[in-house]
């Protein structure tokens, strides 16, 4: 259980969600894990129209754990996984922005991560990953013939995670 951070587009500083994940370790240097990033929105608005992005990420990854140190661990990381994108776009004066809709993208990603086992089956964790959708996303809106950007996140993603796990089998 944690905190996740992303750096997402130029027009949303970062955005922040709960990270939850099950990690099964069946062999000694991999292990493996689902997880999912809950709660995580980016908004942008400006004088003629806004849009509010609310996504899930949902990943399954492996990790090599590369060295072991004591109660410090480090472990290179890749996955694949889905996002779970809803959008609310809002136009003012009169623009036509786009129904509001569900929908599911596709996205690879690589990290790293270091723990620090703390006490008994309980670690600390940090992790530096580099999330690349498969598409390329953009939210307009509809300026007269033209469209207005008015998210445009970024082809590789950066982002944090930092938390705790236990170790309950």
């Amino acid at each position: 259980l944690g905190y996740a951070l992303d750096l997402y587009a130029d027009e949303v500083a970062a955005t922040h969600a709960a990270h939850v994940a099950i990690v099964l370790a069946p062999w000694r240097r991999v292990s493996l894990s689902v997880s999912a990033r809950l709660l995580g929105r980016a908004s942008h608005s400006d004088e003629r129209a806004g849009v509010t992005v609310r996504r899930v990420p949902l990943l399954a990854d492996a990790r090599v754990h590369l060295v072991r140190l004591g109660r410090v661990a480090i472990a290179a990381i890749a996955g694949v996984g889905v996002e779970i994108v809803s959008n609310d776009a809002r136009a003012f004066a009169g623009l036509h922005a786009a129904q509001a809709a569900d929908q599911v993208f596709a996205f690879v990603e690589a990290g790293a991560s270091v723990s620090l086992r703390l006490a008994g089956q309980v670690s600390l964790f940090a992790r530096l990953t580099a999330t690349v959708p498969l598409e390329r996303l953009r939210y307009v809106v509809s300026v007269g013939p033209a469209t207005q950007v008015l998210l445009s996140p970024w082809r590789v993603q950066p982002g944090l995670r930092v938390g705790l796990f236990a170790d309950v089998l």
